[in-house]
C-alpha cells in the first residue's frame, strides 16, 4: 500500500510504500519511470516526503513512539548515497508534512512546533507554538515561505496568522477572532476560510474583502492574488474576492 508520494519540477517522483520486515521504504523514480534509488525505514513510519526541485534530494518525516511518547524524525537523503545527510530526532512531536522551500532549505510542520531546516548542514531552528493549537497551515514553494494559523482559544478562534521565511524567521503576523478552518496563500495574500465565509487579507493583516458561503467548506485554495476555489461537500466553487 502506498502511503505518501511527491513530485519534483524535473520529473522524478517518490513513492513510500509499507515494506515486509520494514516500517515504511521509499523510492525514487526519474521522469523515464527508472528506479534510481531506494531506502528502508526500520524505526518510524513516515509521515510525508520532499523532493527537491533537481530530483537529487528528499526530505522524509517520520513518527514513532517510546514509551508512551510520540517521537518524530526528519531525514535528508541524497540518491547518491546509501546513508542518510542527516537524521533528527524530535521528541512529543508528529510531522503532519514536510517540504522543500528553496533547494536548500525545507520546513516540517508538526502538531506542537514547525521547523525550518538547512538540508547542506542539517541545522534545525524550531518555532514552538507556545500552547496554541495549529488549525491550518499552507506551504508556499513560489515564495519559499510557510504559514501557520494557530488558536490560542480551546474553540478554535483567537487565531494567529503566521509567516516564516526559510531561515525560520518570522515575516508577517496578525490576529483574527474567527476559527480558521484552512488557509492558502498567494504572494502577499493569505485566504482564510472559516465555516460559513472565506476572507483576504493581506500578509500584514489588512482585510481586504469577504464572501459568504451558503455551504459546508473544507479547503480553500488561492490561484490569483484575488481568485479562490472553495471545496464543499459534493463540488468546488470559484469566487473572486
Amino acid at each position: 500500500n502506498i502511503l505518501v508520494a511527491n513530485y519534483s519540477d524535473s520529473g522524478a517522483y517518490a513513492i513510500v510504500t509499507q515494506s515486509g520486515g520494514y516500517l515504511s521504504k521509499l523510492y525514487v523514480y526519474n521522469e523515464k519511470h527508472e528506479q534510481i534509488f531506494a531506502y528502508s525505514f526500520a524505526d518510524y513510519y513516515v509521515t510525508s516526503v520532499s523532493l527537491n526541485s533537481g530530483g537529487t534530494k528528499a526530505v522524509v518525516a517520520g513518527v514513532s513512539a517510546l514509551n508512551g511518547v510520540n517521537i518524530a524524525s526528519v531525514y535528508v537523503l541524497d540518491f547518491t548515497k546509501d546513508t542518510p545527510l542527516h537524521f533528527k530526532e524530535l521528541e512529543n512531536n508528529i510531522i503532519y508534512e514536510v517540504e522543500y522551500i528553496g533547494d536548500k532549505y525545507a520546513c516540517a510542520i508538526g502538531r506542537s512546533a514547525s521547523y525550518t531546516v538547512n538540508t547542506s548542514n542539517g541545522e534545525i531552528v524550531t518555532n514552538n507554538y507556545d500552547g496554541r493549537n495549529l488549525t491550518a497551515f499552507d506551504i508556499n514553494r513560489d515564495t519559499d515561505t510557510y504559514t501557520l494559523s494557530l488558536s490560542g482559544s480551546g474553540d478554535g478562534r483567537n487565531c494567529d496568522i503566521i509567516s516564516y521565511n526559510t531561515s525560520g524567521a518570522q515575516e508577517k503576523s496578525f490576529t483574527v477572532d474567527e476559527k480558521v478552518i484552512d488557509l492558502s496563500t498567494y504572494k502577499g495574500r493569505v485566504a482564510l476560510l472559516t465555516g460559513d465565509k472565506v476572507m483576504l487579507y493581506s500578509k500584514d493583516g489588512n482585510s481586504i474583502s469577504q464572501k459568504e458561503l451558503s455551504s459546508d467548506p473544507h479547503s480553500v485554495a488561492l490561484y490569483t492574488s484575488s481568485d479562490a476555489y472553495v471545496l464543499c461537500t459534493g463540488y468546488i466553487n470559484a469566487y473572486t474576492l
